[in-house]
């Protein structure tokens, strides 16, 4: 009898341990399904994405053929420092930006940016003296800019004046005309200083950017025919802007912005020579409401000025739109 009951004991004790084990077992595996949903849940959280398009219309000038306007993008001066035609075919600019939040400040993201040109539109190639060389003919068609990857980083600084951010870019030559100038890369500071101020509603900064972009050769020269031709690339971009929007609501505002613009060519970027500029495109001034109907996304319209030539030939209308999570 007692040789029964002890193995009894021993059979209840082993079924007890047992289930202990199988509830801890199972314990363990909800804990950690758990830890990976809420891992899951982190990095989802810190996904961003954002979505932005522009649509570049008519211009104030009735000079334009159909189907034309004014570009900033053609616009400054080729390598003689003649003008360049800034005509170009109204179209609808995409920016695509996928991101992660590595934290309260630092954000890392990718960007692929790329346009529609909506007809082929004629351009004018300038003498020196202003009058006209040749009329070119322009393709319409979609056409892509370098793909980048961004670093930014939210309220560097601050203090009771101002603060800072700043983006951090490095351009990947992922276009064929960079891949034909035989680029290696472009790297790039953008910071934006925003001042505080004491009315309700108004913001107000300074924008500036700075890239350089590397080739395997910058600045070289070449036989063609008879004489001796030069090419020069553009290695150094820089910009300086300012903004202004006063929020009539939280879903009103109107913005303005200016930009100023130079680049360096070929060799101007040496250090002996870093007082050498060049317009690149067109001073500008932008201005226009923009709304906000939900948190996550806005609509906008803006009038786009050339400062330079102060005409109505270097103007455009355009509409944009924006989403962001």
């Amino acid at each position: 009898m007692k040789k029964l009951l002890l193995v009894l004991t021993i059979f209840y004790s082993a079924v007890c341990m047992s289930n202990a084990n199988d509830a801890n077992g199972q314990l363990n595996i909800e804990l950690k399904q758990k830890n990976q949903a809420d891992s899951f849940e982190k990095i989802k959280n810190n996904i961003t994405f954002s979505f932005f398009t522009q649509y570049l219309g008519p211009s104030l000038s009735s000079r334009y053929e159909s189907g034309a306007t004014y570009n900033r993008a053609f616009s400054g001066q080729d390598w003689k420092g003649d003008d360049l035609d800034s005509t170009g075919s109204q179209q609808q600019f995409y920016s695509v930006n996928l991101g992660y939040k590595l934290n309260k400040t630092w954000k890392i993201s990718y960007s692929y940016t790329f346009q529609h040109a909506f007809y082929p539109v004629n351009t004018r190639t300038f003498n020196a003296d202003g009058s006209v060389f040749a009329i070119n003919g322009q393709e319409g068609g979609l056409s892509y800019n370098n793909q980048r990857i961004n670093l930014f980083g939210m309220n560097l600084f601050s203090n009771e004046y101002f603060y800072i951010s700043s983006n951090f870019f490095y351009e990947m030559p992922t276009t064929d005309i960079s891949k034909d100038r035989d680029m290696t890369y472009g790297l790039g500071i953008q910071p934006s200083i925003g001042i505080y101020s004491n009315i309700p509603g108004l913001y107000h900064g300074i924008r500036l950017s700075f890239q350089r972009d590397y080739y395997q050769r910058e600045d070289f020269t070449y036989t063609c025919g008879k004489f001796t031709c030069r090419t020069a690339y553009q290695t150094a971009r820089v910009s300086v802007g300012g903004y202004l929007s006063y929020y009539f609501t939280d879903k009103l505002a109107l913005q303005t912005d200016v930009r100023f613009d130079w680049d360096k060519v070929g060799d101007q970027i040496e250090l002996g020579r870093l007082n050498e500029f060049n317009a690149n495109m067109d001073d500008v001034i932008e201005i226009g409401p923009r709304y906000f109907p939900k948190m996550g996304y806005s609509f906008g319209a803006k009038l786009q000025y050339a400062l330079n030539k102060l005409s109505a030939d270097q103007s455009a209308f355009m509409a944009n739109f924006g989403l962001y999570f």
